[in-house]
């Protein structure tokens, strides 16, 4: 009888594990709206630096009909794996424009932000 409980205790903790490892972690990004906190560079440095790199089970979602900023390249790890994907439902899939950095040499900083550098756009979205 008490091997059996034990039995039956540790199925439940394996399936509670199982269940628990295969979900995935989905960090919704924000578009940006002139904050820069907000270019998508930014927001994936605060979040390796809180949860101490990229994690394994982590979904970047991003919204629909959106414009995403980034100031810098985007490098992942040899080993890792970077997953974004289009929030569900209706609209246009989301687009990230490298742009460019500095504030005084034209050609690092168009006026008025008509001119910006496309660095890929919506490569291969789910």
């Amino acid at each position: 009888m008490h091997v059996r409980k034990l039995g039956v205790l540790f199925v439940l903790l394996f399936l509670v594990v199982m269940t628990s490892y295969g979900q995935e972690s989905v960090l919704t990004l924000l578009p940006f709206d002139g904050d820069t906190t907000k270019y998508i560079n930014a927001q994936f440095v605060a979040d390796t630096a809180n949860t101490g790199g990229l994690l394994a089970n982590r979904v970047y979602e991003l919204e629909r009909d959106a414009v995403y900023l980034t100031r810098s390249i985007i490098t992942i790890q040899s080993g890792q794996t970077l997953r974004m994907r289009a929030a569900a439902g209706a609209g246009e899939k989301p687009i990230i424009y490298l742009w460019e950095q500095g504030s005084t040499n034209p050609a690092q900083s168009p006026q008025g932000r008509r001119a910006i550098s496309l660095c890929w756009q919506a490569v291969t979205w789910n």
